[in-house]
């Protein structure tokens, strides 16, 4: 027995194959709508079939010995496939304790994801408090926070060196505005032509920009100002204007 959607059958227009003899036939001729009714019908079609067989097998036998034997006929079952249905079960212990052991799995999935992905997280503000707990709790250090937007300028000037002719002088001032402590930026500097288009370009990482004896990881306090002075080669007279920016 086998559930078939009506719109399947209509664009077969009821034809069907039998998946063990092959034969095609018209399945609105065997279409039922009540299950019971099928299956009634099913056992009388067997019962039937046996009938059938077992006359075939008498009359062969009776054609060649002229005798007719006993034979006891079992009708054959064939699995039924009846449309599933929800049953309720009783709540055991063994299902309490695999429930158990899928929620602590999909916890400890959780806190791998966490794990590997600290430093994207650790970037963004609304998890930056959950990573820091986590880390305090499993003794790991995270990387300083960065929001440059948050790193203000305060004064800046560009002026040849008083030794070297063919160089320039870099006098720049930076103040971390952030409430929190964040690394210090690359520091970039650009000398631009009269048309907007860059004419040299140059970028110092924080080792290059800050005195001896800074310590670069302890990163920038709140309100911290940074003080850069820095030699650079004159790009020539292209160069009409110049501008500071981090990375």
């Amino acid at each position: 027995m086998f559930r078939v959607p009506v719109a399947l059958l209509s664009a077969a227009e009821g034809k069907a194959r039998c998946g063990e003899c092959r034969h095609v036939f018209n399945v609105f001729d065997r279409l039922y709508d009540d299950l019971a009714e099928l299956r009634d019908a099913t056992a009388d079609q067997r019962r039937r079939l046996v009938e059938a067989k077992y006359n075939a097998e008498i009359s062969a036998v009776s054609s060649s010995a002229g005798t007719a034997e006993e034979y006891e006929v079992a009708e054959e079952t064939a699995p039924v496939l009846e449309p599933a249905a929800w049953q309720r079960q009783p709540l055991r212990g063994s299902d309490l304790g695999k429930l158990f052991g899928i929620l602590a799995l999909t916890a400890f999935l959780g806190v791998q994801w966490i794990w590997f992905n600290r430093t994207a997280l650790a970037a963004e503000p609304a998890w930056r408090p959950r990573i820091e707990k986590l880390c305090a709790f499993l003794d790991c250090r995270l990387p300083l926070r960065a929001d440059l937007s948050q790193l203000v300028v305060v004064s800046r000037d560009v002026h040849r060196h008083p030794v070297v002719s063919s160089a320039l002088v870099i006098d720049a001032v930076f103040e971390n505005h952030s409430a929190f402590t964040q690394r210090y930026p690359v520091f970039e500097v650009s000398f631009i032509d009269h048309s907007g288009a860059p004419v040299a370009m140059r970028r110092f990482l924080p080792a290059e920009y800050l005195g001896t004896g800074v310590d670069i990881a302890a990163g920038m306090a709140p309100g911290a100002r940074v003080n850069v002075a820095l030699d650079v080669l004159d790009p020539g007279k292209a160069a009409d204007s110049f501008q500071f920016d981090f990375l």
